[in-house]
This record gives structure tokens, C-alpha cells and sequence, in this order.
């Protein structure tokens, strides 16, 4: 037995009062002998019982001072004592089972989700009539999935068809979760029931700051939940060593007919493999069932891999793509990983020319442009280009271009500025190649409505022969290396003599809605020469020179049609991203059906909440298409993905335990509710706390009763 106040059983000592109080009594009494009570002495047998009724009496009104100091100083026993009293109250019952990935490690035994489930089934079996519960998936992002349920046959019905783990798990922010959907007037006790594989990662226990978070909101609150967490041997059935592949990279997520696509597959190992470290990485194509390339790659914990693919594609459409290991593992969800690549049949791209009078095609300032985007005399261009002059740009719709590009453009009508702002935030990309037409004027107000980026310093001018060239360990982006000398680029070849000094915007300057400027090429000197910025949805971009031979050499060098067909490409906003991670919910263009990772069929519509698919908890791919006659061209394809962080399948060390205890007082404990509790760290049996006040309060008022009954007795019995 322990005591939540044990300082008041101090007041014990007033026990003592009735036992002084009865020998002063007896010592004050005196008998004096009267000769007419002689014949009415009681005999031996009387006296006795006169005596046990005086002790018994004493005896009482001990018990009712024990009873009410015992209530106040709160003791809590074992319920194995209690539970033929049934003394535990209806509680707040929160159990939070953990959902990722790790959890589906398979062995002989079955999976720790597996386990998982049985123990919260057993738990729900020992709940008491009035228990309200909750139940709470730890994933990256928790979900609720049943919130206050009185009948535990909700929870019965949420367990029988779960979502699959997935994703990381992240304990503070989970139990952060679980806090908030408790009751905030709530008096009666709660209990937090932790089902995990203890597997270390999820626990984010290098988080200080989420931590420290989590302990002061336990401290805010006045009757703070106890946190157990189920230590069961069959619920750690983590593999002693883990391979996984993946998440998978693409230089282009969006590519053009038989442009190359570069995929990267990373490969990590866990452990000690006993089958050697030697893997075999295979990239297929999904849709037509049809292995593209492998690889076989040494691997292991201390010496990671990454592969390289090289796709093209000769039909637009999504195509699905997927990577496996073999030999595969017990923990087979990191096994596998997916990619879509949208193969588009061109890009619209619209060319606003800043010099409208021009009379020769050569001085017009998007003749290179549309030179380079032609595609040649004997080639179909991917590009569908669309030039129109600056004074037109107010008519035209902009949102069915996927770029627009600005010319030398020396100013801009209100009507067209506009328009420009709407096309932005709605998701395009604007292109601006500053030339001699702009004034310093012009380009702040433009930079002020958010246009640019930047504000302009100066318009610099040098001399032919000092002309400088591109800052080569500027292109840190992957899609501009390819274009340094060091790569076979010949981009740094190109010489400058006149380009806009501009300095990106600080940061109380920025308005609502834009993102942060993002350098990426200087100039030798250290100017500015492509900057890119978030507006909206969309991006705006900024060239400090123009795109014709006025400012530079770059239009006369092999690598601008490369280098511009990128930009555009890159910069391009063309549809939805197709990789997404896993939970994010899908929703199918039309009527249809999806095929799920796991080939499950599943129609889509023909009511609208029908096309939404919001039960992507699977990794993988997910696929939908028309009904009606196949149309690869209409078919949509989404990969959805889980962090990798898990596939380290270290678990909680002994001190990590004890630093949770110390943080938030959880406890480890048998798959018993609330039954007898071990302590790991400590090697003590605990109870769990059944208070038995309640009982104690019942006695006292009893025993009162009893007392006045035993008092009047003796009276009435002289």
C-alpha cells in the first residue's frame, strides 16, 4: 500500500485521544458499596460482557479517527486486493497504438501491428462499465480514430480493418495529440495505454525542445494522465538487421517526350546480414509489368550506395515506375520504393517582346529565344511558343501558358501589371530577362508589387575586353552543374558587359505571400545574374541580363538552347506533383477506378465524395483510370511515400527509458488494466494506483453510525 499524502498520517496520533480518555475514566471511577444494591450485583458472566461492550465501544472510535486521517492522506493498493470490492471508478481510458512502418516487421511469430492489436483487444476486456475511451494512431501526423467512445465495441470495430503502418512515428508530438482530446473540464482519472515496438526512432528523443514542450503542458494541467506503456516480449520482434531502399530522387519529376530522366536510388543497411552485403536493385515498369535495368551493389551499415537510372519515354502520359531489393528482408516495406514520371507532349510556353518597332527579326529581343525553342528545321519543338508584343500582354489569358516570358521589357500598362499578379498567384511562372529598356523607376515598382525579388542598385556597363563571365561555384542547383566547365558545360564560357545590379529584398520589405529569394548564379564579381522567388502558388524569376547578344556572348554559345529548354522546364508550373507522402488524400479527375499498392480495385464515383481517396496510408503507388476504352494519356499515377528514418530499427536503451520517466512519469507495464505494473528501470513491483479513498469515506460515515448505535446500547443497558 502507498499513500498519495503520507505527511497527514501524522494524524494518527489522535487515536491515542480515545484509549487516554478510557483509562482516565476508569481511574476517576470509584465504587461505593450500598447495601441495597446487594441484591442486585450482576454475576461474572454479566461483568464480561459489560467489559467486551466498553472495548468495543473504545475500539470503534479509534477505527473512525483512523478512517478519516486515512482518507485524507489518499492510500492506493494493488487491484488484485481490490477487485472484489470493486473500487475502481470509471476512467478516461487514451490508447495510443503505434503505426509506423517498423510495426510491420514480419518473423515466425507474426508482426508487432499484429501484437498490437491482440494486447488493445485485451486491454478492452478488463475495461470498467462507464470507462470512456479514445484511440489514437502514432504516426507522423497522429490521427484520431475513435474520440470518447463509452461502448468499447467501437474500438473492437476501428481495430478490425486498420490502415497498414506506415510513415515515422513521433512520440511528443502523439502524445501532445492525445493531451489536447481529452476533456478540459474532466475530473475523473485518465490513463494513456502506449502499445510500441520500442523502436527508438519514433520517440525523437534528441528533440529537446518538443520535449521540454510535452513536460510543461503535463505540469499545466491539475489532474495530469498517467502514461503506461506496454512492455510485452512478442511486441518487440524488431530483425537484427534491415536493408532499405529509397525515397527515390529525380532530376525532373515532369519530362518531355524522350527526354532523359536520371533517377537516384539510395541504399542503406542495418545490422549484420548474414547472406553477405551483395543486393540486387531492379527498376520496373509498373504499368506494363516489364523489368527496365538492374543492378547488383555491395551494401552494408558502413558503407551506404546509391544507384543511378537513366529513363526516357517515347508517349505522354504518367508512367509508373518502381524499385525493389532482392534479397528482400523481414522488415519488406522499405523494400520497395515507387516514382511517376509525367512525360509531357510540349510545354506552352507565351514570348512578350519589349521591342515591338523593331524592323529586322535579329533586333528583335526574342529572336535567340524563339531560335532556340523552334526546334529546328527537321525536328518537332516540345515547346509551343506564342510571341505577341508588350502592348498586347493586357488581352491575352495567361493561364494556359505554362510560362510566360518578358523580353526587355521597358514598361507595363496597369491592366497588363494585373494580370500579371493574378497569373503568378494562381500558379505560373514568369520569366523577366532585364535589359536597356527597363528603368530603375519601373523595376522598383515592379519589385514592390512583387514581381521580382529584388530592387535594382545600378545599371552596370564595362568595357568589351573586361567582361566577365559567369561565377561557375554559383550553380549549386542540380539542374545547373551539368553546365559547368568541370562537368563538359560550356556555360562559364559566356562573357557579360552589361547586366542590372540588384539586391534581393529584405526581409521586412516582403509582402504577404512570397517566399524567400533564392540565388541561383552570380556573376565573377559577386552581382546577381539568375534569382528565382515565391509568389502565390507560382514563382517569379529574374535574369539580370537579356536574352539576346546586346549585354553578352551567352545567346552565340552551344550550351543556351540546353540551358534555356532547362530553365523553362524547371521553372515550370505544368500539373499536381505526383510524389506525395503517405495519408495525403487523392482525388480521381472523373469517374473511374483506382488500383491500390496492394492491387486492390476501388471505384471512383459517380458521387463527387466518391473520387476522393482519403485512405492513403499504404506506401506505394496509386493508380487511377477511365472507364470506357483505354487512354494511357488520360491515366493519372501518384506515388506516395514514407520517410526512411525508420528502417533503422535501433530500440529504446534502458537510459532512454528512464529519460522518458523522468520527463513524463511513464511507466512500463504487463498488458494488464491497470494490474500490477513493472518497473524495468528499477527492477520494483509498483501498483497501479487504485485509490480506495472512496471505500475509506463509505467506512468512516459507518462507523459513525455504528458508534451512536453501541453508545445508545450501553446507555439503555446502564
Amino acid at each position: 500500500m502507498e499513500f498519495l499524502q503520507p505527511l497527514l498520517l501524522a494524524g494518527l496520533a489522535a487515536a491515542a485521544g480515545p484509549i487516554l480518555l478510557h483509562l482516565l475514566r476508569k481511574r476517576q471511577s470509584q465504587s461505593i458499596d450500598w447495601g441495597a444494591m446487594a441484591f442486585l450485583e450482576p454475576d461474572e458472566s454479566t461483568r464480561r460482557r459489560w467489559q467486551l461492550e466498553d472495548w468495543i465501544l473504545l475500539a470503534i472510535r479509534i477505527a473512525i479517527i483512523v478512517a478519516l486521517v486515512a482518507y485524507f492522506a489518499r492510500p492506493t493498493v494493488l487491484l488484485a486486493w481490490t477487485d472484489w470490492l470493486n473500487l475502481t471508478p470509471p476512467r478516461d481510458r487514451m490508447l495510443v497504438i503505434d503505426a509506423s512502418y517498423s510495426m510491420s516487421s514480419r518473423s515466425a511469430g507474426g508482426s508487432p501491428a499484429d501484437r498490437a492489436r491482440e494486447l488493445a483487444l485485451s486491454l478492452l476486456d478488463q475495461s470498467v462499465s462507464g470507462d470512456r475511451w479514445w484511440l489514437v494512431e502514432s504516426r507522423d501526423q497522429p490521427r484520431l480514430l475513435v474520440d470518447g467512445a463509452t461502448d468499447p465495441n467501437e474500438i473492437r470495430q476501428a481495430l478490425a480493418n486498420p490502415d497498414p503502418p506506415s510513415s515515422s512515428g513521433n512520440w511528443p508530438r502523439t502524445l501532445s495529440f492525445a493531451l489536447e482530446r481529452l476533456p478540459k473540464d474532466a475530473r475523473r482519472p485518465a490513463e494513456f495505454w502506449l502499445l510500441t515496438d520500442q523502436q527508438a526512432q519514433g520517440w525523437k528523443l534528441e528533440d529537446r525542445t518538443a520535449w521540454l514542450s510535452l513536460t510543461e503542458r503535463m505540469k499545466l494541467l491539475g489532474n495530469p494522465p498517467r502514461l503506461y506503456a506496454i512492455d510485452d516480449e512478442k511486441l518487440r520482434v524488431l530483425p537484427a538487421y534491415n536493408r532499405a531502399v529509397g525515397p527515390v530522387s529525380v532530376d525532373r519529376p515532369q519530362s518531355l517526350i524522350n527526354w532523359p530522366v536520371t533517377l537516384r536510388v539510395p541504399v542503406k543497411a542495418w545490422g549484420s546480414h548474414p547472406a553477405g552485403d551483395q543486393v540486387t536493385v531492379a527498376l520496373r515498369d509498373v504499368r506494363a509489368n516489364r523489368l527496365l535495368a538492374e543492378q547488383v551493389i555491395r551494401v552494408t551499415e558502413s558503407h551506404p550506395a546509391e544507384v543511378e537510372f537513366v529513363v526516357r519515354h517515347d508517349v505522354a502520359g504518367c508512367h509508373p515506375l518502381g524499385v525493389e531489393l532482392s534479397p528482400g528482408d523481414d522488415l519488406s516495406v522499405d523494400d520497395r520504393a515507387a516514382i511517376v514520371i509525367e512525360t509531357l507532349a510540349g510545354l506552352p510556353v507565351l514570348l512578350v517582346e519589349g521591342h515591338p518597332e523593331a524592323r529586322r527579326a535579329m533586333d528583335r529581343s526574342t529572336f535567340f529565344l524563339e531560335a532556340a525553342l523552334s526546334g529546328g528545321r527537321n525536328e518537332e519543338s516540345v515547346f509551343r511558343t506564342n510571341r505577341i508584343s508588350v502592348d498586347r500582354l493586357a488581352e491575352q489569358e495567361l493561364g494556359s501558358n505554362a510560362v510566360v516570358v518578358l523580353a526587355d521589357i521597358g514598361s507595363l500598362e496597369p491592366a497588363a501589371l494585373e494580370a500579371l499578379e493574378k497569373y503568378v498567384q494562381q500558379g505560373g511562372t514568369l520569366i523577366w530577362g532585364l535589359g536597356g529598356r527597363a528603368t530603375p523607376e519601373n523595376l522598383a515598382a515592379w519589385s514592390e508589387r512583387g514581381l521580382l525579388g529584388a530592387r535594382p542598385v545600378e545599371l552596370r556597363s564595362v568595357p568589351g575586353d573586361q567582361a566577365i563571365s559567369i561565377a561557375e561555384d554559383s550553380l549549386e542547383a542540380d539542374w545547373l552543374k551539368s553546365f559547368r566547365t568541370s562537368a563538359g558545360g560550356h556555360l562559364g564560357q559566356a562573357r557579360f558587359h552589361g547586366w542590372w545590379r540588384m539586391q534581393v529584398a529584405s526581409p521586412d520589405l516582403k509582402q504577404t505571400g512570397l517566399g524567400s529569394p533564392v540565388v541561383l548564379a552570380r556573376l565573377a564579381g559577386g552581382d546577381i545574374w539568375l534569382l528565382e522567388q515565391q509568389v502565390g502558388r507560382g514563382r517569379t524569376v529574374i535574369v539580370t541580363s537579356p536574352f539576346d547578344t546586346s549585354w553578352s556572348t551567352l545567346p552565340t554559345k552551344p550550351d543556351f538552347v540546353v540551358w534555356l529548354h532547362e530553365l523553362l522546364f524547371q521553372l515550370a508550373r505544368t500539373g499536381t506533383s505526383r510524389q506525395l507522402p503517405v495519408g495525403t488524400p487523392l482525388r480521381a479527375p472523373a469517374v473511374g477506378e483506382w488500383t491500390l499498392p496492394n492491387e486492390v480495385r476501388r471505384s471512383a464515383g459517380p458521387d463527387p465524395n466518391a473520387l476522393v481517396l482519403d485512405r492513403t496510408w499504404q506506401p506505394g503507388l496509386y493508380q487511377w483510370r477511365p472507364n470506357g476504352p483505354v487512354d494511357f494519356a488520360k491515366e493519372q499515377a501518384w506515388a506516395l511515400e514514407a520517410s526512411r528514418v525508420e528502417s533503422d530499427l535501433a530500440v529504446l536503451t534502458p537510459e532512454d527509458r528512464q529519460q522518458i520517466a523522468d520527463a513524463v512519469g511513464l511507466k512500463w507495464s504487463g498488458p494488464r488494466l491497470p494490474g500490477e505494473i513493472e518497473d524495468n528501470a528499477s527492477g520494483d513491483a509498483k501498483a497501479a494506483a487504485t485509490e480506495v479513498s472512496p471505500a475509506l469515506l463509505a467506512g468512516f460515515l459507518l462507523l459513525l453510525i455504528l458508534e451512536a448505535f453501541w453508545t445508545r446500547r450501553l446507555v439503555a443497558g446502564a
